[in-house]
């Protein structure tokens, strides 16, 4: 939802269920991220030099979690399925075709 609130596009990725798309530039994204650290700071402090130089940024857009209308996908209101399971085990590209030879034709 923040990434939509602040004006850009969003989806989710068809390769994994836990990847995102979107058009938003790093800088916005890098925005939402420290905006969630700092509204769940953790138990970690900020106190070691990556994430201090990290966090010590000022925001350049003003951050919303509130819940956008387009934040949930109607794929997912109508209960179907992204991520299909796998049918059987070992189930997937098998090996390549192959031609048998006759060792007597030989």
């Amino acid at each position: 939802s923040a990434v939509l609130n602040a004006g850009y596009q969003v989806s989710l990725s068809h390769t994994s269920p836990t990847s995102l798309k979107t058009d938003a530039p790093p800088e916005v994204i890098w925005d939402i991220m420290r905006a969630w650290a700092n509204m769940f700071p953790g138990k970690k402090s900020f106190e070691l030099e990556p994430s201090k130089t990290i966090m010590s940024k000022e925001s350049s857009i003003q951050v919303s979690f509130k819940l956008h209308p387009d934040a949930e996908p109607k794929s997912r209101c109508n209960n179907l399925l992204r991520f299909q399971i796998n049918p059987a085990p070992n189930w997937g590209p098998k090996c390549r075709a192959t031609t048998r030879r006759d060792l007597a034709s030989c």
